[in-house]
């Protein structure tokens, strides 16, 4: 096996952290994975020959190399094997500011990357990133059209409470480990993340027009 994915885990010292590293590291617990699955660089392993054949890896990008540099290695015809015992750890970020910036730096990484319909994770065999992107554009534009039309509050409910609901596994795991008071946690922590990602995507994106 030459192309690997590792596992990581969170390290958490309050509520607002535990819920984040639900939320961001979940997917990555041992019983989650799934044969396949494309890693973070957070751990992941790759011989010379796939960094190759991948076009070596992206390191002009700060954010998103690891979503571009997955895909270059599917489209070069590797297989993710998972390591099951090769883990590390990852401090959540402590406060709500820095989490906002943490998904905006993401999203200023995907515009550079371009992966919007062909990052590597998939949700029915379509691009994550699409997905969330239509739901965040669904929210938004339901919010602000509420004036003209408050039948546009339903477009709000469908594009966030898509992501919410997305997230209810990482709701599910929080619950158990501290209780109730997670969830105003789970819905502020789902929403920033989104419209931090939004943000940076589009800000990041739409900067070569003007």
């Amino acid at each position: 096996n030459n192309a690997l994915t590792g596992l990581f885990e969170p390290i958490a010292d309050n509520t607002f952290e535990t819920v984040q590293g639900e939320l961001r590291a979940g997917h990555f617990k041992p019983e989650n994975v799934s044969e396949g699955q494309p890693p973070s660089a957070r751990s992941i392993g790759f011989t010379k020959q796939v960094w190759r054949d991948a076009g070596k890896f992206p390191e002009d990008l700060y954010t998103g190399e690891d979503a571009k540099f997955c895909r270059k290695v599917e489209e070069a015809g590797h297989d993710w094997h998972i390591v099951q015992g090769a883990m590390v750890q990852w401090h959540m970020r402590p406060s709500w500011k820095d989490y906002w910036n943490q998904f905006k730096r993401y999203g200023e990484g995907d515009a550079r990357a371009g992966g919007l319909l062909d990052y590597p994770a998939k949700i029915l065999g379509v691009s994550k990133l699409f997905w969330r992107t239509i739901a965040t554009w669904s929210g938004i534009l339901g919010i602000l059209l509420i004036p003209l039309h408050p039948g546009s509050l339903l477009g709000a409910v469908a594009g966030f409470g898509a992501q919410l609901a997305f997230k209810a596994g990482a709701l599910r795991s929080s619950v158990e480990q501290v209780g109730m008071k997670a969830v105003p946690y789970w819905i502020g922590l789902v929403l920033t993340g989104s419209l931090g990602h939004f943000t940076g995507y589009y800000t990041e994106g739409t900067r070569g027009l003007f």
